[in-house]
């Protein structure tokens, strides 16, 4: 394994994505991984980032460095590795809140260049809004690589990540995600049932190369009992309980865990005594 002065060499895709299989180890051909900012494997989630924003925005790794750099420390990453070819096929950054630099989509929603809004606005929309809190995160950037869309891909990719933020963010205790989102990205996600809205009803602007984004907000608990409504469906199903993933994607011991329990005692409150 390639390695800079003891370390992984940080420049290689492929090193960092065996790394990965390697400590979990496993059949499947992909695995999605939780990586917080202390892992310096969360590049592979930059290399996601600047493909595939550079694919559709135009956006340049000086632009990315600019925009995303200082938001570093408080981003924690959700990225999917293609095992057999050693590569990142998807990745989601998530901002956490609570911390010196704040939430960067509502800081750039609030400029005076962009929509303009208050911390305030944010608050009125829900007081669960609140970048200072650690119970509000920022669904900063997301995105698959071209090989991994279009069909039959669609929803399966994009859910098994979904899978994992939506799990990850329930273990951590987040009630509320804050996001800008590029108008053809907001519609996947609603096709997959994820229930993000515009904050006080803005209009979608142009915002960092995308000709349409929309400020949006989720709440966990609204998020929850809509997949719960749901479960029965096929993606709604991949997105609650991974079901029809596990063959195919592996996923960290604290996801697997935690639907399990969630799942029993689901069942047990349908059974009752």
């Amino acid at each position: 394994r390639n390695r800079v002065a003891g370390r992984l060499d940080l420049t290689d895709e492929a090193v960092m994505c065996r790394s990965l299989h390697d400590e979990r180890g496993g059949t499947q051909p992909f695995g999605v991984y939780l990586l917080d900012p202390s892992d310096e494997r969360t590049e592979l989630g930059r290399i996601l980032e600047r493909s595939v924003l550079f694919e559709f925005f135009e956006n340049t790794e000086a632009m990315l460095d600019e925009e995303y750099r200082p938001y570093d420390d408080a981003s924690r990453f959700i990225v999917l590795v293609d095992h057999e070819r050693a590569r990142v096929a998807g990745a989601v950054r998530l901002i956490h809140g609570g911390t010196a630099c704040g939430l960067k989509s509502i800081r750039d929603a609030c400029r005076p260049d962009s929509w303009n809004l208050t911390p305030e606005d944010f608050l009125s929309e829900d007081p669960l809004l609140d970048g200072r809190s650690a119970t509000t995160w920022d669904i900063a950037t997301l995105g698959v690589r071209a090989p991994y869309r279009g069909e039959p891909h669609n929803s399966f990719y994009s859910a098994s990540m979904l899978h994992a933020t939506y799990w990850w963010s329930l273990l951590a205790g987040v009630r509320a995600w804050v996001a800008i989102i590029d108008e053809a990205v907001l519609d996947l996600l609603h096709s997959v049932s994820v229930p993000l809205k515009p904050v006080c009803g803005q209009p979608p602007l142009e915002y960092l190369g995308s000709s349409r984004s929309f400020v949006c907000f989720l709440l966990i608990d609204e998020f929850r009992l809509l997949l719960r409504e749901r479960a029965e469906s096929p993606v709604e199903g991949l997105v609650l309980n991974g079901a029809g993933f596990h063959d195919v994607v592996s996923f960290p011991d604290i996801v697997l865990t935690a639907v399990q329990d969630a799942s029993r005692t689901d069942s047990e409150a349908t059974s009752g005594p």
